[in-house]
């Protein structure tokens, strides 16, 4: 979860009171834990979780792990008095800390370290990518750099990928990567915050409804996309609760990518069952897709499906 630059926008409106407080404890102290910050605050934990919660979403602020991203969005209710897990919310357990502000220039070395960086993460750098990435390095700043990376035979530059800026540069093996992404009719499970993922709400390609208008699919970490021959063909959301094709699928398209919901819970971190509650807008129960889902392991429950991660250990026993 440690950000991936080591840069941080300056100058970018808190959210709130709460959060420049929490900023401030965290550049004063370092370091540390919720309860701590909550205590030189004077404020209930709570408060500051969901503090933290949108300081870590703006990229100002990381945890020592991933399991905040993965909790969603911290409720009061979690810390009423005889919950079972003391502290409510998984962010209770790790450390956070503050990225450092941007008060300097950033020296070509710097910048070339970034970028760097940003190839690590995405193989493939354009100015929409910059954008998606948020990063305070401005292209025409970056733009040099990279082309001396190119005339050392470290990226290569190129129209890799259509509908994007026309300056484009890759790392070779990512070009490779996505050659062979159009020869498999496989399909993939991507999360739509994984650096892979460029469609939905706020990136550079909008998802379609079966060539319809754009379908506002937020970057969130329970949120999905399957992709084939790396076009979006059905859009998951909040871990299976709604399925939404967005394309025309043959029975094999579809069931190839229903089959790929178990590993939502594969991690056993994560949620313990999926319920899958309407498909293309409507009751999943009374879909097409309800025998196909059935036969995937779910079980109804009214006019809802499920699939619990115990059936699968079953299986595998």
């Amino acid at each position: 979860m440690q950000g991936f630059l080591a840069f941080s926008a300056e100058g970018e409106p808190a959210n709130s009171d709460m959060a420049n407080r929490v900023i401030t404890t965290l550049r004063e102290h370092g370091a540390s834990f919720l309860n701590e910050i909550a205590a030189q605050q004077n404020a209930p934990p709570s408060q500051v979780a969901a503090a933290l919660w949108t300081l870590m979403w703006s990229g100002r602020v990381a945890n020592d792990s991933l399991a905040p991203i993965w909790a969603g969005r911290p409720r009061k209710e979690l810390w009423q008095p005889g919950r079972r897990r003391a502290g409510g919310w998984v962010g209770t357990a790790g450390r956070w800390s503050a990225f450092p502000s941007v008060q300097r220039d950033i020296s070509s070395e710097e910048t070339e370290t970034i970028a760097r960086r940003l190839f690590a993460r995405f193989g493939l750098l354009c100015r929409e990518v910059l954008w998606l990435e948020r990063s305070p390095i401005l292209w025409r700043s970056l733009y040099p750099v990279l082309s001396r990376l190119e005339w050392r035979g470290d990226v290569e530059r190129g129209l890799f990928v259509s509908g994007l800026s026309g300056s484009q540069f890759a790392l070779r093996e990512a070009t490779e990567e996505l050659m062979r992404s159009q020869s498999t009719e496989r399909p993939v499970l991507l999360n739509t915050c994984d650096p892979a993922n460029l469609y939905g709400a706020s990136s550079p390609f909008p998802v379609r409804v079966l060539g319809k208008e754009a379908y506002a699919l937020r970057r969130h970490p329970a949120n999905f996309l399957v992709l084939k021959r790396g076009i979006p063909i059905l859009a998951i959301e909040n871990r299976g609760e709604r399925l939404t094709p967005l394309a025309v699928l043959t029975r094999n398209d579809r069931r190839t990518a229903l089959a790929l919901l178990p590993q939502l819970i594969s991690d056993i971190s994560r949620s313990k069952s999926i319920r899958v509650k309407q498909w293309a807008g409507k009751p999943v129960g009374s879909s097409a897709v309800a025998q196909e889902l059935e036969a995937l392991g779910f079980m109804y429950e009214d006019q809802e499906l499920i699939y619990y991660r115990s059936y699968i250990q079953s299986e595998d026993a």
